[in-house]
């Protein structure tokens, strides 16, 4: 159904429908989510029902368990669907059924994985288990009691306390701890999980025993009552994540538990992972065994490393997919439905829900946020959602390209690769470019015209590349078009778009647009050397063009050397100026007031807040990249007899760091990252105050400082390529702090997409920034 609102009204009231991060939250799990009924979450749903319908018919104990995969790319919907899940079984009516949501941690262990099971647990939750199966002794104690049939019932039906039954009567706990002992170790196959839980009954050691439970150490507790080992190693925590689960099962009661993100600590492929395989295949086990309903969240890449019979015991598994149209609109309606009461699409236009489709490839999250974008600004401006202001709160927000920064960027690519080209002014009837590069062969003729266009959706729009097409080949009629979309190409036109330009276009795609127009242009003059006949012409023209590529090269040094000389002697200055006023402050020649007056005039720092920020970050996260590195070895020089295995394991991950030497070079890369921000910087500053000390109303000085900053920035992006941004997950996940350090003292380590956003669109976001401010002055 099409909307029909009219054109500059909205139906955007009150809070906005979608999250502005698109990230699935723990707490999320016990409200109803909008849900797609994509095929993946009907397949899912399908299982969980036929699961719980058996739980109902059957008899709980005999009950056997599933194990459900959920795999897709980031931002696909997995931890979403998991947590449907979860809302879905909570709601099934069953008393015994109980829903545990447990995260991975971002580059942990099992053994953290663990501590967020059993803290998910929670004390009081062990304890009530323990209980019944404490109910159970005693009422086996009392079956031949006489009088003590009902009370016996009681016990088995949970509906009164065991310890009161046993105080009430006097029955002799040293009979009976003994054995609910002995039936803890039977149910969780460990003799120092079911000791550990019996001493949890008891007031006098329940505090040692859960300090023991979550994995802390004490070794008093563990020698007092002849514990063997602590919870400190993989075996160990999936021993006793398997002992937890076997506990409820064969109490008959009913766990669906979701380990999101689970190939973060299970890394089949990772040597350093000994023996995880043997673990996972008893996980497994157990999972069948105690009949839990477990739900695996985590990347298309963990399953192929699996083999065997692992593989064959991974139960059924569903592959999240991009949302079709129809799957966004009725994600826009059920989103709307909870957040206004309706499940009108409006102010969306349906057009524009298409074109979000395209444009974010169907990925959700990517989706979503875009569409919380988009409705606050519909609601600010009282507007629809059309295609037009799709594009704009895209590139606003989403760092989308614009003509003019693709422009700019195949200029320099053109230059960086020493190919030779002429830029042409002349304009369609629309006012619009006719043509926008010009390349020339080896002997300086044209050999390729590149067009660059905004999104092709409509015949009109294939019409004007017709016209651009007929201008380029009145260049010469030889000549090869390289088409560029900077935007959606419709699929229903892109054929007679290939007709008219006689190739395939080049969609734009940030990452791989320089590679991609390169081998284009690349293949032209290749052709245009075969089609050469004077040999010694065209090695001349080879050796010029080497020429050119190093003198570029040296070029782009050159500039980053006096960006950092520059820097350099600005800070410089700037400390004599501090040490100054501080000296004088100390011998009373200067005031306070002189000191730290401010000034009467905004200067040019005053309005680069928002450029800083985003300094700031990217610096921040260049740091971050290798946090570990002083935390490890502030640990491994703490190193004496006795001391905890926090420093061993400091030991271990400096050991296994100089025996990659890989790690060296990323580290490098981390190293050569922050100076390279740290220069992008102050190079920006110095545009900066260049830009407020010339006149604000000169045309031709203003269009000077635009190309300047676009220089600028096309500099940090082209210098940004050269480093190995795939990489730097491997360093993050190599130097990464622990845990709990890591929760203590700051952000968490940063997943690749978060890498990437924060390097390689720094430029990019910098441009946008900077440009706001010119229009803010």
């Amino acid at each position: 159904m099409t909307m029909n609102a009219p054109s500059g009204e909205s139906q955007a009231v009150g809070v906005n429908p979608y999250s502005p991060t698109a990230v699935a939250r723990v707490s999320e799990v016990g409200q109803s989510l909008p849900t797609v009924s994509t095929r993946a979450v009907e397949e899912a749903f399908r299982y969980l029902d036929a699961f719980l319908a058996q739980a109902v018919h059957l008899e709980r104990v005999g009950l056997s368990g599933r194990l459900l995969t959920v795999v897709g790319e980031y931002g696909t919907g997995k931890s979403h669907l998991a947590a449907a899940l979860l809302y879905r079984a909570r709601r099934s009516g069953d008393s015994a059924v109980r829903t545990l949501y447990v995260e991975a941690p971002q580059f942990g262990s099992l053994v953290d994985l663990y501590k967020r099971f059993v803290g998910r647990l929670d004390r009081e939750d062990i304890v009530d288990l323990l209980r019944d199966y404490y109910s159970e002794v005693v009422a086996d104690g009392l079956s031949h009691v006489p009088h003590a049939q009902q009370i016996a019932e009681d016990l088995r039906r949970h509906v009164i306390e065991p310890q009161a039954v046993v105080d009430d009567l006097g029955l002799p706990e040293s009979v009976l701890l003994p054995q609910l002992q002995d039936r803890l170790i039977e149910a969780t196959g460990d003799d120092d999980l079911g000791t550990a839980m019996t001493l949890l009954l008891d007031e006098r050691t329940a505090v040692q025993a859960w300090d023991w439970l979550i994995g802390n150490r004490s070794d008093g507790f563990v020698t007092e009552h002849g514990l063997s080992k602590y919870i400190d190693s993989s075996a160990a925590a999936m021993s006793a994540i398997i002992a937890l689960l076997n506990l409820h099962g064969r109490s008959g009661r009913r766990l669906v538990v979701v380990l999101d993100e689970l190939d973060r600590v299970l890394d089949p492929a990772d040597p350093r992972d000994v023996g995880v395989i043997g673990q996972f295949r008893d996980l497994l086990t157990a999972v069948e065994e105690s009949g839990t309903f477990l739900i695996i969240t985590g990347l298309v890449e963990i399953t192929p490393q699996l083999q065997g019979d692992v593989l064959q015991r991974m139960g059924y598994a569903v592959r999240m997919t991009p949302l079709t149209a129809q799957e966004a609109r009725e994600l826009i309606e059920q989103s709307h439905l909870a957040a206004r009461g309706d499940s009108d699409i409006a102010p969306f236009l349906d057009d524009a829900v298409q074109y979000l489709v395209d444009m974010t490839h169907g990925v959700p999250r990517q989706f979503i946020k875009l569409c919380h974008h988009l409705y606050r600004r519909a609601e600010l401006e009282s507007t629809v959602i059309g295609i037009e202001l799709v594009q704009l709160v895209a590139r606003d927000h989403f760092d989308f390209a614009t003509i003019d920064d693709v422009r700019r960027e195949v200029m320099l690519t053109l230059e960086r690769e020493a190919i030779g080209f002429e830029r042409r002014r002349q304009l369609d009837v629309d006012g619009r470019s006719l043509l926008d590069l010009v390349v020339l062969n080896e002997g300086g003729e044209p050999s390729c015209v590149i067009l660059l266009s905004e999104g092709i959706m409509r015949e009109s729009d294939v019409e004007r590349v017709a016209r651009r097409a007929a201008a380029a080949r009145a260049e010469s009629v030889d000549v090869e078009i390289i088409l560029v979309v900077v935007g959606y190409l419709a699929p229903d036109v892109a054929s007679n778009v290939r007709n008219v330009v006689l190739a395939e276009p080049i969609e734009y795609e940030r990452r791989t647009f320089a590679s991609a127009v390169v081998a284009r242009i690349d293949h032209v003059l290749q052709r245009d050397r075969l089609s050469e006949t004077d040999p010694v012409r065209l090695m001349v023209a080879r050796v010029d063009r080497l020429v050119r590529q190093q003198a570029g090269a040296y070029t782009m040094i050159d500039r980053l050397e006096q960006q950092v000389r520059d820097m350099r002697r600005s800070t410089n200055q700037r400390l004599r100026e501090i040490s100054v006023d501080v000296a004088g402050l100390l011998t009373g020649t200067v005031s306070v007031d002189r000191a730290v007056s401010a000034p009467t005039q905004p200067g040019p720092m005053d309005e680069m807040g928002e450029i800083d920020e985003l300094f700031e970050t990217a610096i921040e996260a260049a740091v971050r990249l290798g946090d570990g590195l002083p935390d490890a070895f502030t640990q491994a020089f703490r190193a004496a007899p006795g001391l905890s295995t926090a420093i061993r394991s400091a030991q271990e991950r400096i050991h296994g760091w100089t025996a990659d030497p890989d790690i060296f070079s990323l580290l490098g890369t981390a190293v050569f990252l922050q100076s390279l921000i740290e220069s992008f910087r102050q190079a920006v500053v110095e545009w900066r105050m260049r830009r407020v000390s010339v006149d604000r109303t000169d045309a031709a000085s203003s269009s000077t400082d635009l190309e300047r900053l676009d220089v600028l920035c096309l500099t940090y992006e082209a210098i940004v390529d050269y480093a190995s941004l795939q990489h730097l997950k491997r360093l993050a996940e190599s130097m990464a702090l622990p845990p709990e350090a890591a929760t203590a003292t700051g952000p968490h380590p940063m997943h690749l997409d978060d890498i990437r956003e924060v390097f390689g669109g720094l430029g990019a976001r910098v441009r946008a920034a900077a440009r706001r401010t010119i229009g803010d002055m």
